[in-house]
């Protein structure tokens, strides 16, 4: 039996599982990003059984047969987590996450009364059972399997580059005598981003993904100058007052002019300094868009220097990844890479997302 709207179901006792379906949903993000730092923490592991289990009762209490049949999967698949039959792995976390999502617009879809997409999530709820139910050494085959079937329109994203190209940071000072400049810029970063816990790492975290797509694209921005760009790009975020650093809900208008000068300021510095051609530009543009609707000069299209469209495009994927003052909750991997192909060609260069397409198949969906 599939939900019903006709079965005359209280309106209140909709919106009351509904509020808390939002509610265990961004609990279930949380417990799993910290489980992420300590996947052993076993209270952690029964705080997102629970918020599943809830889930898939209130839905039963609901007559939403669709969404507690699916949410039994997860159930499943979690209690062979806590029972130690399987390890938790970043990418069993992408699936939990994107399982949720899947949760989401089956909720959506019952209380809109649309149609569901019966099929495909029964093979979804079939892969979620077959991780529980493989042996130890095929668990990763199955994790990607399901991964597959949950980014259904991860299909087609490009895999068009080397992916044998490699780099590392040290690359990027490539004895072109400016260490010691190099070495002032990644201080003025490091401390920037002592002026918020969301911050810290958030640079070498954007160096290291866009290392890996320059050399993947086959180096076509020097690595010194793009690490260099990466080291201010973001600085004079730290000059910020603390109430906008700090703000967890919309700036003002006011508020957005302070932050958007940001840009400014960095590419002023570097600007200044001889022997880095390029990267004041690559600082500048960092924010702007494809459609000419970013800041601060409003470019559009090949206006834009590469590196800041690199910049932007590795910038926007680390924010949507990981959790900010105005969002607590961060997004998954696979929702984040949809999210910017959605938007390639309008917000971000098509080109840069396809490469970063390439980075995430080869670390999420491609087998080791």
């Amino acid at each position: 039996m599939s939900f019903n709207p006709e079965l005359e179901i209280d309106g209140d006792l909709l919106n009351d599982f509904l509020e808390e379906f939002v509610e265990k949903q961004r609990d279930i993000e949380g417990d799993l990003m910290r489980l992420e730092t300590d996947p052993t923490d076993e209270a952690l592991l029964a705080n997102i059984f629970r918020a599943v289990h809830t889930i898939k009762g209130n839905a039963c209490f609901c007559k939403m047969e669709p969404v507690s049949q699916f949410t039994h999967s997860l159930e499943e698949l979690l209690q062979g987590v806590r029972s130690g039959a399987i390890s938790f792995t970043p990418q069993l976390s992408e699936v939990v996450l994107l399982s949720m999502d899947r949760i989401n617009t089956i909720v959506q879809c019952c209380l809109a009364n649309e149609p569901q997409e019966v099929e495909q999530n029964h093979k979804i709820e079939e892969s979620l059972l077959a991780i529980s139910a493989v042996q130890s050494g095929e668990h990763y085959a199955a994790i990607q399997y399901s991964l597959c079937l949950l980014s259904d329109s991860f299909d087609d994203l490009g895999s068009d580059f080397d992916l044998s190209a490699e780099s590392s940071e040290a690359d990027a000072a490539v004895s072109c005598g400016l260490e010691g400049d190099l070495d002032y810029f990644y201080l003025l970063m490091t401390q920037s981003e002592q002026r918020s816990v969301f911050w810290q790492g958030r640079g070498e975290r954007i160096l290291s993904l866009a290392m890996e797509m320059n050399a993947i694209a086959g180096t076509p921005i020097e690595p010194y100058k793009l690490t260099a760009a990466i080291y201010l790009h973001d600085f004079a975020m730290g000059l910020l007052p603390e109430f906008i650093i700090s703000k967890n809900e919309p700036l003002g208008d006011g508020e957005l002019a302070l932050l958007h000068n940001h840009p400014l300021v960095a590419a002023q510095l570097a600007e200044r300094l001889s022997d880095w051609d390029g990267v004041r530009e690559m600082i500048l543009q960092h924010h702007e868009r494809i459609d000419g609707k970013g800041y601060p000069q409003q470019l559009k299209g090949d206006d834009i220097c590469n590196g800041a469209q690199l910049i932007g495009v590795v910038d926007a994927y680390i924010s949507l990844t990981r959790p900010r003052a105005d969002r607590l909750h961060k997004r998954s991997v696979m929702r984040a890479i949809l999210e910017l192909n959605n938007n390639k060609e309008t917000q971000f260069s098509a080109h840069w997302v396809t490469v970063l397409n390439t980075v995430i198949k080869q670390r999420y969906l491609k087998p080791k």
